[in-house]
């Protein structure tokens, strides 16, 4: 690790100069579905009649599951604990029944209710995923993180890295003048992103924020006044996560039959799991009374 030198410190212009691809968003999309997946709450309870086993639901319908890099770092930089994060996958596994089942097991599900769970879920973890971003940016993104890892005193670094902000801003600006500043909010949200790993708080990025929009620089709408938060540009090659997402994963268990032995012969029910996480399991919530 090195000290910070003399501003501007070419360690920190090397940090201010780096901005990411998507990436590192389709990173985040991947890890907030694997989170989703192993989130899969209740157990499956063998009927007397069956050949099955006892079996958590997650190995159902997502056999083999392993958590991804950064997938246990979800809840905490995000705030949405583990029941959240379990409602969630509920409703994403109701979801994909309604796209794959025969249309007996589909009329049981309350699919308007289902679609609206899935969005809301999504509104609030768009709302509160900046933190993980940033976390997954500075563990992932080399340009930024090499340079990240390089420095030891990061509160140092931040204070630079907002002043290099300050001081550019004429540059700036004249690039917007001459519309040469194609996309700002996509550098922005960066620079705050960059700045949050260096230990900057939500206040003080809006303190920045508003400083330099007094410097002279024009702030995008969905990047000034605290809106930074929620931006959500990282996200263009997936924006949300549904039933799109782990429908191909889950799909055995999903529509796997299962053999129910009678006194003479046996009986063959198609779809039996999804039908047991709908009548007994999680997503009774989501079932037709």
């Amino acid at each position: 690790m090195a000290e910070i030198g003399a501003y501007p410190d070419e360690k920190v212009k090397q940090m201010v100069f780096a901005v990411p691809t998507y990436t590192v968003g389709d990173q985040v999309h991947a890890i907030f579905v694997n989170k989703a997946a192993g989130s899969t709450p209740g157990d499956y309870k063998k009927e007397i009649r069956t050949a099955e086993k006892d079996a958590r639901f997650v190995d159902i319908f997502f056999p083999g599951w392993s958590a991804l890099p950064y997938t246990n770092d979800v809840a905490g930089r995000t705030g949405l604990d583990d029941r959240w994060w379990s409602e969630f996958a509920v409703a994403l596994l109701c979801q994909a029944m309604c796209k794959k089942t025969s249309q007996q097991t589909r009329r049981s599900l309350k699919e308007a209710d289902i679609d609206k769970a899935v969005i809301d879920a999504n509104t609030e973890l768009h709302a509160k995923a900046a933190a993980f971003y940033s976390h997954v940016l500075t563990k992932s993104f080399s340009d930024f993180a090499a340079q990240f890892n390089a420095i030891d005193d990061h509160r140092a670094a931040k204070d630079q890295y907002i002043r290099f902000l300050k001081e550019s801003v004429p540059i700036q600006d004249v690039w917007f003048a001459s519309n040469l500043y194609k996309n700002p909010d996509w550098p922005l949200f960066h620079h705050y992103m960059k700045l949050m790993a260096l230990g900057a708080s939500v206040d003080e990025i809006n303190t920045l924020n508003s400083e330099l929009k007094t410097l002279g620089l024009p702030m995008p709408p969905d990047i000034d006044n605290g809106k930074w938060t929620g931006f959500t540009g990282y996200l263009l090659n997936h924006p949300q996560v549904t039933h799109a997402d782990i429908g191909e994963q889950a799909s055995n268990g999903i529509l796997r039959p299962v053999e129910i032995y009678w006194t003479k012969k046996a009986s063959n029910h198609p779809e039996y799991y999804s039908t047991s996480f709908l009548r007994d399991g999680p997503g009774r919530r989501f079932r037709r009374s």
